[in-house]
């Protein structure tokens, strides 16, 4: 093997591949590195050649899967789904799943794979994902649902009748153990109690179902499934794991890569409501407050005209509706299908709740949409307990818990915000100041629900010099947030107050955020007209993680 591939793969893949090489007689190169898209694994796209050199080459896929537990599942699930063939559909997997080339090899605890390109490469191919706010994302999201059920599972069974709450707790299955990220976000940041809080009262009086309380006592475990719907399931979908056509929207020649989580008893309303929510995802940073808000309505099905959601985003929630309709009818389990899409919604949102990539005010979004999710299944069984959701007096009633608004609300740029600290809307000189701007409020507004008193008073005047403004409103939370960290009593949250480990979750959230600007601003070419605003706010944003990490090591 040469030096290029050397350097590529590394030495200990290197070395493998080439010992796969002289025993099975073949030969692999050129190679060249791909994206993975985050998921911990490596790929590279190679050619291959059986025999001696006179043969023809081919192209494949060489992963390297990564070293986790599910990962090593992953050759013999993918295995299992090119076997597990679809009654009256066989040539599903032959059509939509890519095969494996050659036998999997070990190799240090994980998988070296040889995957043949999607589409047999006989057509160009990218990810789902690449259609981001195109005009054929609605209908490829909508084509890949419908053949997942209709296509993929016209021999769908029910399992045994289960609870709600059991629904719930097995397509989180891990993610609910005690130090999984779900379980940190919903405990350190929102301050949840561990145990016992089966509804929660939002900071604007509503009472919605806790969508993380599943045990024995909760609304959802007193709620049965009689018909729970499985069959075969990714287990991982999401658009950078579907390849699609680049040319002629061919949708129904789409090919599912990475099966590391197939299985044929899943409950397959799981797939498309994690799909779907992946498309919401990307559309969020950009949505203001009330486009949020209807956005909810919209996927727990109330009656909401929507105006103000993005019309590509609505169109994809209309088709992706529509898509299950007559494989339900030949099924005859659309009221099943219906309570299980809500509470398959509930448990999808509380994944994105815990995913690090995301902002915090897009994960509490993603929070508030399972709540809302969970009371709209609840409602549609007569589960809801109607005086639980009258505003109830939370001091006689240990089952509701009042939980405070730890995030920020989004808003467009230039809408004002009122509160404690209103910090108006500037004028801005240049567009990279509108972004860097817009993050320093959102790194402010971190802090003042969960440290009430750090900042009080307004500083409208400072906004008349933008400069003054960065660095006064910088070194203001400086000075009080040191003096709240060394002077206040930390204690146990009573379900009003804030607990030491919510002041360290915020903390810890504002500190990369601050980092993430910080690393902007010494990347990004000033204009002429922000120099001196930007390295004012440069050192002050240091002085402030300097102090934030201060604290972060003394708690």
């Amino acid at each position: 093997m040469d030096s290029a591939a050397l350097e590529l793969l590394g030495p200990g893949v290197a070395e493998a591949l080439t010992a796969w090489e002289r025993q099975t007689g073949r030969h692999l190169g050129p190679f060249t590195a791909m994206d993975t898209g985050g998921s911990g694994a490596l790929l590279f796209l190679a050619y291959v050649r059986d025999g001696d050199m006179r043969q023809r080459k081919r192209r494949m896929i060489v992963k390297l899967c990564s070293g986790d537990s599910e990962a090593a599942m992953e050759p013999g699930n993918h295995t299992a789904a090119l076997r597990s063939r679809p009654s009256g559909n066989e040539m599903f997997p032959d059509v939509h799943l890519v095969r494996q080339m050659y036998d999997p090899q070990r190799f240090e605890g994980s998988w070296l794979m040889f995957q043949e390109i999607a589409g047999r490469g006989d057509r160009g191919m990218t990810t789902l994902g690449a259609l981001r706010r195109t005009q054929g994302l609605p209908e490829a999201v909508a084509t890949v649902t419908r053949s997942l059920l209709e296509d993929w599972n016209p021999d769908e069974h029910g399992g045994e009748p289960m609870s709600a709450g059991d629904f719930i707790a097995e397509l989180l299955d891990r993610r609910l153990e005690s130090g999984a990220p779900l379980r940190v976000w919903s405990h350190e940041l929102l301050g949840l109690p561990q145990t016992g809080a089966p509804w929660l009262c939002l900071p604007d009086g509503r009472t919605v179902p806790n969508p993380l309380d599943l045990g024995a006592g909760s609304p959802l475990a007193r709620s049965r499934l009689a018909y729970p719907v499985r069959g075969r399931a990714h287990g991982d979908l999401h658009p950078g794991n579907i390849m699609v056509p680049t040319a002629d929207q061919a949708w129904a020649e789409y090919a599912l890569i990475d099966l590391s989580r197939f299985s044929d008893h899943a409950l397959l309303a799981r797939d498309p409501a994690h799909l779907l929510l992946c498309v919401v995802a990307d559309f969020l940073p950009e949505m203001s407050d009330g486009a949020r808000t209807e956005l909810v309505g919209l996927l727990v099905g109330r009656d909401t005209p929507a105006l103000t959601v993005p019309h590509g985003l609505r169109q994809t929630l209309s088709l992706v509706r529509e898509a299950p309709g007559a494989w339900l009818r030949e099924h005859d389990i659309r009221p099943d299908w219906a309570g299980q899409w809500l509470l398959s919604l509930q448990a999808c949102a509380l994944m994105f709740t815990a995913r690090e990539r995301y902002s915090l005010d897009v994960r509490w979004w993603f929070y508030l949409l399972a709540a809302e999710a969970a009371g709209a299944y609840l409602k549609s069984v007569d589960g809801y307990e109607s005086d639980s959701a009258t505003g109830p007096d939370i001091s006689d009633d240990s089952s509701i818990y009042a939980l405070p608004m730890p995030f920020p609300t989004h808003s467009s740029e230039g809408e004002a915000k009122a509160g404690p600290m209103a910090l108006g809307a500037p004028v801005l000189h240049s567009p990279d100041q509108t972004l860097f701007l817009s993050q320093l409020r959102q790194i402010i507004r971190e802090f003042e629900p969960c440290l009430p008193g750090i900042i009080q008073e307004t500083i409208t005047e400072a906004l008349l010099d933008q400069a003054e403004f960065i660095s006064s409103t910088a070194a203001l939370m400086r000075e009080r947030l040191s003096a709240f960290t060394h002077e206040a009593s930390f204690g146990p949250s009573d379900g009003n107050g804030w607990s030491l480990r919510q002041v360290v979750g915020h903390l810890r959230a504002t500190e990369a955020r601050a980092g993430e600007l910080t690393a902007q601003l010494t990347t990004v070419p000033p204009s002429p007209r922000s120099g001196v605003a930007r390295r004012n706010l440069l050192e002050a944003l240091e002085d402030l993680l300097a102090v934030v990490q201060e604290n972060l090591n003394t708690v």
